[in-house]
């Protein structure tokens, strides 16, 4: 029993966090409701609030002073301002598209495909979360004693809870690692109620009504398809004081014999502002010339594909520039350049083959994983001995895909080299945690067989047999 005992504390395996979820202009405000705000006792809430399509009247406890313009209202307790569907215009149209983006936003994140099902029976409390996405087909809580949410500033938690989440009196959401308020988002079907004095943090996207207690604070946003109350809470908006960087690039700086047919790509330390990702803060250029492009941005990584074939044996700058901001709007601390030369090949073929194999953990080949290049349409199943093959492989930077059910998905950049074979490391396959998910039944199945075995055994050994007299 104790090998059982053990198998069933086996802790998921992290997964990598999801993108994030795009607030729209929900993101403008730190409060936001569809039937109401309100507050007793003295609540101090740094941002803006609003509602719609309920007017300003259904905004109570702040004692409003409308502003001249009559487009929003002031609160001593408010830094920040107030809108409300029946001010002046623009605030109506303001209000209306800000609500759509947040129902939008609820319907994104509800939709994201989990990595984590149905973990800790719903009970999170004492728990320690990695990135991730974690559905729940009933509620959720987090009782006195915390949870702890740990990860690095770029990574992405989301919560699907298709009933209320819970978070008892006294209990505190931790941050560790350099895990971000703004970069997780419970997503919450039912009621989520803030018990009395709890240190709340993230981006509460609630269906119906979001309930904070009396002294509990929230580092993040409350946004309601019903109304928010408050009792003598703080609300603030997540700070992020802390400028990205570019992490690392593609081709790298000062590499030579770079096909001529590549695309550049730049990976952040953080999710960026998709919006700042453009051909204006994304360049590249052959001297003074710059060279035409598109770009594209997805997770924390900015790709810039030329138009055309870049000239031979010429040297090339790229460059992402301050004007690539952050979520929270930092931009980066200065230009980020680096150069590299174009191969001497003037006509080379544009495709090439990749080959690699697929393993798990132990270093065990997978068969049936799917190895495929993103966008391209190019994939091959990997055969017994873990192996794959790919054709025609567009030549320069391409993304890799690699997806085996029970297994996490994995993706890698590749630089593919054309009219040649470019071999990869074998790429490892962790178990993924909702495979896990028939193991407690089976051995228990396993161990209930065990003991019945042994108890039968036991009883026949101890058994008299009987006699005549």
């Amino acid at each position: 029993m104790i090998f059982v005992l053990g198998v069933f504390a086996v802790i998921p395996a992290h997964a990598a966090g999801p993108a994030i979820v795009n607030l729209g202009t929900a993101g403008d405000f730190v409060v936001l409701a569809k039937t109401g705000i309100s507050t007793t006792g003295t609540t101090h809430i740094t941002g803006n609030i609003g509602i719609s399509p309920a007017a300003a009247s259904y905004m109570t406890g702040f004692g409003l002073t409308m502003d001249a313009s009559n487009e929003f209202s002031t609160s001593s307790m408010i830094t920040g301002k107030a809108y409300a569907s029946d001010y002046t215009p623009p605030t109506p149209t303001k209000m209306t598209t800000a609500i759509s983006d947040m129902e939008t936003a609820y319907t994104d994140a509800a939709g994201r495909a989990a990595d984590y099902t149905e973990l800790y029976a719903g009970d999170v409390t004492e728990k320690t979360l990695a990135p991730g996405c974690y559905k729940w087909g009933t509620g959720l809580l987090i009782s006195a004693g915390g949870v702890t949410i740990s990860g690095t500033a770029a990574d992405i938690w989301i919560f699907q809870i298709a009933q209320d989440l819970t978070v008892a009196d006294g209990a505190i959401v931790t941050l560790s690692g350099g895990a971000k308020a703004t970069n997780i988002f419970w997503q919450v079907g039912g009621q989520t109620t803030i018990g009395t004095t709890v240190a709340m943090k993230g981006i509460i996207l609630c269906q119906t009504q979001i309930a904070m207690n009396t002294g509990a604070t929230l580092v993040g946003r409350a946004l309601a398809q019903a109304a928010v109350t408050c009792d003598a809470n703080s609300i603030t908006t997540p700070t992020d004081l802390i400028a990205p960087t570019v992490s690392s690039t593609v081709p790298a700086n000062a590499v030579t014999g770079v096909s001529i047919n590549s695309a550049m790509t730049a990976t952040f330390s953080e999710a960026m502002d998709p919006l700042t990702i453009t051909a204006t803060t994304f360049t590249l250029k052959q001297g003074a010339t710059s060279v035409s492009g598109t770009v594209t941005y997805s997770g924390t990584k900015a790709t810039f594909r030329p138009a055309a074939n870049l000239a031979p044996s010429t040297i090339y700058t790229a460059t992402i520039t301050a004007g690539a901001k952050d979520l929270a709007g930092n931009a980066l601390a200065g230009s980020h350049a680096w150069s590299f030369t174009t191969s001497a090949i003037i006509n080379p073929s544009t495709t090439g083959t990749v080959t690699g194999t697929v393993v798990d953990v132990n270093g065990d080949p997978i068969e049936g994983a799917i190895v495929s290049v993103e966008g391209e349409g190019i994939s091959d199943e990997t055969d017994a001995a873990g192996g794959y093959t790919l054709t025609d492989v567009p030549g320069g930077a391409q993304e890799l895909k690699v997806t085996m059910d029970g297994y996490d998905d994995q993706t890698f950049d590749v630089e593919v080299a054309p009219d040649s074979t470019t071999t990869n490391p074998d790429i490892v396959l962790g178990a993924n945690a909702n495979s896990l998910n028939w193991t407690l039944p089976l051995l228990l199945l396993v161990a209930f067989i065990v003991i019945a075995i042994v108890a039968a055994i036991f009883i026949s050994r101890r058994k008299k047999p009987f006699r005549k007299s």
